[in-house]
């Protein structure tokens, strides 16, 4: 069994949501929430791929969580994390090493901020 050391959660990430609901005049809006944590990060791939004829930095990172915040995270989430915006792609659906979670998240470079 994998064995986290809570010590390892040492980077600040933001998770965004979307959370929709209804305004004054009964149309629908969409208004960020945000959830500071702490998170352990495994970088899991990076390299180029040519998209529409430009080359584009693409990084996919592991962030390893409390099973308690990934509980919050919505499946069109985004993470910021060292100002760099990652979509969620994957999570556990299972707490991993009995508390924790994993977040997969894929980050171009469009979405540095």
């Amino acid at each position: 069994m994998p064995r986290v050391d809570p010590g390892e959660l040492k980077y600040p990430i933001i998770i965004k949501n979307k959370v929709r609901s209804l305004d004054s005049n009964q149309h629908y809006i969409v208004m960020p929430e945000l959830i500071q944590a702490r998170a352990g990060v495994m970088k899991y791939a990076g390299g180029d791929r040519v998209e529409r004829g430009a080359a584009r930095s693409v990084d996919t990172v592991t962030f390893i969580v409390r099973w308690g915040v990934r509980q919050k995270i919505q499946r069109d989430a985004t993470i910021t994390f060292q100002n760099r915006i990652y979509e969620v792609d994957w999570m556990d659906s299972t707490p991993w090493a009995e508390v924790y979670a994993r977040v997969r998240g894929i980050s171009t470079d469009e979405g540095e901020r």
